[in-house]
């Protein structure tokens, strides 16, 4: 099992045994979908067959014993390489996600060795011309040697194992738990204490105030479980041994100022500070992500005064720490503390 390790399905978050142009789907926003009859597309070739814009046109009328339609689609642009792509399990989920987002999914189908397309009209068009339903439609004038993907893109990932369990922690002082609802707002009173805030924020103005408390909604624990789903961020409730709530702290993908690096986040209520909770949390979440796969340097950002935080990382061997200048939309712009916890030295505890 290894967790960091492991790439899911964008929408049933099934942990994937491989990836490669079979499953890997990209995405175009439609931006005009018209379902017309043949005569209709016939009598406006123009339109619907406009070579200066991103068209596809998808005709059942010599095949449907049920109508003579043509599906026609403009979207934004054509199959990008560097624009929005995931993972799916199936053309059953690829399909949740074209319907949800308003978008044409493209993917090399390995059975049809064909480029194929995912629309949100799938299988109204698929009934139409008596196919199974996520039967995808393809583009055979797109070369298979010109597709995005090739074969040498292919990745097992069956080593990683898969196990898609929520992970929970149970240290001697605390418990590390799944968020659940019923402690959402203790998370919210928690970030909405001027101490509190001025210290993980920054800043505690009673405008800044509102905005955090608008920033933690009711449904907080299922917001957790679908980025654990997508592997984006694991974040726990830290709990005392009577299931009370300590604080919180998650390991993330989503720090905005360090894009696509794991970044560590906590807190923890004021009568609970001081009793060396962190001291233990800290090094058990390293290591946990350590063992679950994640071989890349772990960041945390704090700020310049927030000494107590400072203590606790500077605990880690070999750890790194500069001061950087940074903007955020909480206290502006300020000098800030950046820790780096190296991969290797990082799987010892702290001292």
């Amino acid at each position: 099992m290894a967790l960091f390790k492991q790439m899911t399905c964008d929408t049933c978050y099934r942990p994937l045994a491989n990836i490669g142009r079979h499953n890997r789907y990209y995405f175009c926003k439609i931006e005009d979908f018209e379902r017309i009859s043949k005569t209709e597309f016939i009598r406006n070739q123009a339109k619907y067959s406009n070579p200066y814009e991103p068209r596809f046109n998808y005709d059942t009328s010599e095949c449907s014993q049920l109508h003579d339609y043509v599906y026609c689609y403009k979207f934004d642009n054509y199959p990008q390489a560097n624009g929005y792509s995931t993972w799916f399990c199936s053309n059953e989920c690829a399909l949740e996600a074209a319907i949800r987002m308003n978008c044409i999914l493209f993917y090399y189908d390995e059975n049809d060795r064909s480029v194929a397309m995912i629309t949100p009209q799938l299988k109204e068009i698929n009934r139409e011309i008596k196919e199974p339903p996520y039967t995808p439609l393809l583009m055979m004038e797109w070369p298979a040697d010109q597709w995005l993907q090739q074969p040498k893109d292919f990745q097992d990932l069956s080593m990683y194992g898969s196990n898609n369990v929520y992970p929970t922690l149970s240290l001697s002082k605390v418990n590390l738990v799944v968020p659940n609802r019923k402690m959402v707002s203790s998370l919210r009173k928690m970030f909405t204490t001027p101490s509190f805030a001025k210290n993980y924020f920054g800043n505690s103005s009673s405008e800044i105030m509102k905005a955090i408390s608008e920033m933690i909604p009711d449904n907080y624990d299922e917001s957790a479980q679908i980025d654990f789903g997508r592997r984006a961020e694991i974040s726990w409730f830290i709990t005392d041994k009577q299931n009370c709530f300590v604080g919180f702290i998650h390991i993330t993908q989503k720090y905005k100022a360090l894009p696509y690096k794991w970044v560590l986040e906590f807190g923890i209520s004021s009568e609970y500070q001081g009793q060396g909770i962190m001291s233990e949390v800290l090094p058990k979440v390293v290591s946990f992500a350590r063992k679950e796969g994640c071989d890349e340097p772990i960041y945390a950002v704090s700020e310049d005064f927030n000494i107590a935080c400072h203590r606790l990382f500077r605990k880690f061997p070999n750890v790194q720490e500069i001061e950087k200048f940074m903007i955020d939309q909480y206290a502006g712009g300020r000098m800030m503390h950046i820790f780096i916890i190296p991969f290797l030295e990082a799987q010892s505890s702290c001292r």
